[in-house]
């Protein structure tokens, strides 16, 4: 209860704004990181995209870390370049993908396609790991800094999150780099046309490398 009291308390604080900045900041860094290294794969038109998104990130974790913007216009800031570096990010994945793959952007509920279908089990995996490691920590899910506390809704765990998606986002990519999701890996989604889930083969080959 201690922990919980802080925690709600800090919520409504500055304090809450700028420790999500950070965390912001570390996803934004670890998937510039990781288009970095992906340069070293690649030649041509792809290592070209590669290139101009990096620059493109760079600049925008620059314009995060410099901002001059109070704490009330935070948060607003931060959705915007969050958004932005995150169209960019998986726009370049896409692009990067083997010809045998088709990606038009991120969806969600549901996935249109093989590679967000992968994608969103492998976030529903990390978001029950980071709930839990909260709970063993003593912090409340549902009390967060960055996301709406709605009903239900685990904002603590949506914040938290961030810095952690790239652990998936490899993970994925890693899978399709090397071909190894098809079709046989995936099933209609209920009630929801053009829309596709994992099927158990699917979870399956995702699940061992996560």
């Amino acid at each position: 209860m201690t922990v919980w009291k802080n925690q709600l308390a800090i919520s409504r604080t500055p304090e809450a704004t700028l420790i999500v900045k950070e965390w912001i900041e570390a996803k934004l860094r670890e998937r510039l990181h990781y288009l970095r290294k992906l340069k070293g794969y690649r030649q041509g038109d792809k290592l070209a995209r590669i290139e101009q998104a990096e620059t493109s990130l760079a600049d925008l974790l620059s314009r995060l870390h410099n901002t001059k913007a109070s704490v009330a216009k935070l948060p607003g800031i931060m959705r915007g370049l969050e958004g932005t570096s995150s169209r960019i990010y998986f726009e370049t994945l896409g692009e990067l993908l083997p010809d045998d793959y088709h990606y038009e952007g991120r969806s969600r509920r549901p996935a249109l396609d093989m590679f967000n279908a992968f994608l969103n089990y492998g976030f529903g995996i990390l978001n029950r790991i980071v709930e839990r490691a909260l709970l063993l920590a003593g912090v409340h899910p549902y009390v967060g800094f960055f996301h709406e506390d709605n009903y239900q809704r685990r904002s603590m765990v949506y914040d938290f999150i961030e810095r952690f998606r790239i652990w998936v986002e490899k993970t994925v990519f890693k899978l399709f780099a090397a071909k190894l999701p098809s079709n046989q890996h995936l099933q209609p989604a209920p009630g929801a046309p053009g829309g596709v889930w994992l099927n158990k083969p699917g979870t399956h080959l995702l699940t061992v490398r996560l």
